[in-house]
């Protein structure tokens, strides 16, 4: 901390005002990051530029192309024993599907979407991202893999 301090670099883990803010970004950092790169510090060049190139290339197309997400419609208090509250989702569906659904989409930006979308292999990123993974600790000259 004292390091960041003298080099200008503020310390903020949450938004200003939103003090429980971190627990989602934590949750997030997991479905997307941890659960695939695992807990080991990356941080000299090579490695950075392997985890950015990982990212763009490979884990962001098939993350918003080809993962179905759902969205919260309604919640609904259930009063039992105790009080609890019943969260309704609707139909997963991806986020490409997801915007061309809606009319409002900048129609100057579905055509992009539409060649990303068709021109990419859920498959063949899925393979390709497994032997990355795999390949992650020699390439990385990383001691102990995820």
């Amino acid at each position: 901390m004292a390091w960041c301090q003298e080099n200008g670099i503020a310390l903020s883990r949450s938004r200003p005002e939103h003090k429980n803010d971190n627990c989602h970004v934590e949750q997030k950092n997991w479905t997307l990051v941890r659960r695939l790169i695992g807990y080991q510090r990356l941080d000299t060049p090579t490695q950075l530029a392997w985890l950015n190139s990982l990212y763009i290339e490979l884990l962001r197309p098939y993350n918003n192309c080809f993962q179905p997400v759902m969205k919260l419609v309604g919640k609904q208090m259930v009063q039992m024993v105790g009080s609890r509250t019943r969260k309704t989702y609707d139909r997963p569906t991806t986020p490409p599907r997801r915007v061309l659904a809606v009319p409002q989409a900048d129609s100057t930006k579905i055509p992009a979407l539409v060649s990303l979308y068709t021109a990419t292999s859920p498959l063949t990123l899925k393979r390709t991202i497994d032997r990355w993974l795999a390949a992650m600790a020699a390439a990385l000259e990383i001691t102990q893999s995820a």
